[in-house]
């Protein structure tokens, strides 16, 4: 079998220890045609400092400091300009790999030209490496792309099928996709609860292979240094009202973009009945609970 090149991208921003375990964990890896580019979104620890370093002493290290915080998506955007590899893995800078998850993650992508991501069941663990849970697909592991769409359009599932954004990628369905959609609340940027619409693009561009073993390892949310690195407001900040903009605007934007699908009319007809009702079901829930809590 081939080994093409495979880049391994880590978008930072002050999280300096977080990202030296994350590189350590690119430069393990046992597949060894990888190059690892990190993009510093403006940094102000010494992730600058670091990331020097790193690219002076290892020749398959690109370090590029932004002079401005562009946020989370283009800043994903620029490195995969930068990116040479045919395979893609979008590496969170508090999160880290497998030594053989490269190896496992890319077989489906060199066998079957029609998959454009492959992934895994996640392994999320705290900062500190603690294991908190394990997302398991039963229902998607090996099936077609029609019942994983119907899976994504389900809001129940939203944060389970959030971390399957994590994987091994074709590089050019990547830049075609970024940078993602933004979400705009009151003039502030968000990314935050945008994974469905990614995955959503994926699907657009081919098949999401999910392995059944665990080859990715996520950092769940929670106290952690940096917490602002992936939008300029993160969901912590955002109110009730807040929200239920954020989860309309997902909501209309898949209910779009299953109109003008590729896909037969009884499958965007599924689609868009499952969405609603996860959609109204979803919020409603979430509704009541603050109701409750409110009279409390």
């Amino acid at each position: 079998m081939r080994e093409p090149l495979v880049s391994i991208i880590i978008p930072t921003y002050n999280r300096a220890s977080l990202l030296a375990r994350a590189v350590k964990s690119a430069r393990s890896q046992d597949y060894r045609n990888i190059e690892i580019i990190i993009t510093d979104n403006a940094s102000t620890d010494h992730t600058p400092i670091l990331g020097a370093k790193l690219s002076q002493d290892h020749k398959n290290i690109i370090y590029h400091a932004n002079v401005v915080n562009v946020g989370i998506a283009k800043n994903i955007a620029f490195a995969l300009r930068l990116s040479r590899g045919e395979f893609v893995y979008i590496l969170s800078d508090d999160d880290y790999l497998f030594p053989d998850s490269i190896t496992r993650l890319l077989p489906p992508l060199l066998i079957n030209s029609n998959i454009c991501h492959s992934t895994s069941y996640v392994r999320e663990v705290d900062p500190d490496g603690t294991l908190i849970k394990t997302h398991h697909y039963p229902k998607l592991a090996g099936v077609n792309h029609t019942e994983f769409l119907l899976q994504i359009c389900d809001y129940n599932r939203k944060d389970d099928l959030a971390v399957l954004v994590y994987g091994l990628s074709r590089s050019s369905m990547l830049r075609s996709i970024y940078p993602v959609k933004e979400i705009q609340i009151w003039g502030r940027t968000t990314y935050v609860g945008t994974e469905p619409l990614i995955l959503r693009e994926f699907l657009e561009h081919g098949e999401i292979f999910v392995g059944t073993d665990i080859c990715i390892c996520y950092t769940g949310p929670g106290s952690r240094e940096g917490t602002d690195s992936y939008s300029v407001a993160q969901s912590s900040n955002f109110s009730m009202f807040d929200a239920f903009l954020v989860y309309v605007q997902q909501f209309i934007h898949l209910f779009v973009i299953n109109l003008f699908s590729r896909y037969s009319l009884g499958i965007q007809v599924k689609s868009t009945f499952v969405l609603i009702y996860s959609f109204t079901f979803h919020l409603t829930k979430r509704l009541m609970k603050n109701i409750i809590l409110s009279l409390r």
